[in-house]
């Protein structure tokens, strides 16, 4: 609803489970705000999606120390999600700190050619998994400023 009234015509939201669909062709951007800890599938997503030539990926987490939030053995430290990533063949590109969220953009190294190309999905993940967006205050401020940024 959001992106129509704001004039975003280049997203498109996709309903999929992520763990277990293929993936659409045709996107080079990816979009994991606060959901990327809970997925059983993370190893083999990220092997997936590092297939993709120049796909970025952006992520926003919460921070380990942070007093709410999703449990803590289940959240990455920025360090830790870095690791993840560069182990999976993506760089880190770009990150910003905030309160109680860091926010980590990623673009795959490989060269390999791809179908894929146009941009996917702000939240897509949450949709998919029936996740409830979080009410946390500055969520919004976060995605306005990075994707500004």
């Amino acid at each position: 609803k959001n992106i129509a009234s704001n004039g975003i015509k280049n997203v498109q939201i996709i309903e999929k489970d992520i763990c277990s669909s293929d993936l659409p062709g045709g996107f080079n951007k990816v979009f994991f705000s606060n959901v990327f800890h809970d997925l059983d599938c993370q190893d083999k997503l990220l092997d997936r999606l590092g297939r993709v030539a120049g796909l970025e990926i952006t992520f926003i987490e919460f921070k380990p120390d942070t007093p709410f939030g999703p449990p803590r053995d289940i959240r990455f430290s920025s360090e830790a999600l870095a690791g993840k990533l560069g182990k999976h063949g993506f760089d880190l590109i770009k990150e910003i700190e905030f309160e109680y969220h860091y926010a980590q953009k990623y673009r795959a190294r490989t060269k390999l050619g791809g179908e894929m190309s146009a941009e996917i999905a702000l939240k897509a993940v949450m949709i998919s998994l029936h996740v409830e967006v979080p009410k946390v205050h500055d969520i919004r401020k976060v995605v306005r400023v990075y994707l500004a940024g």
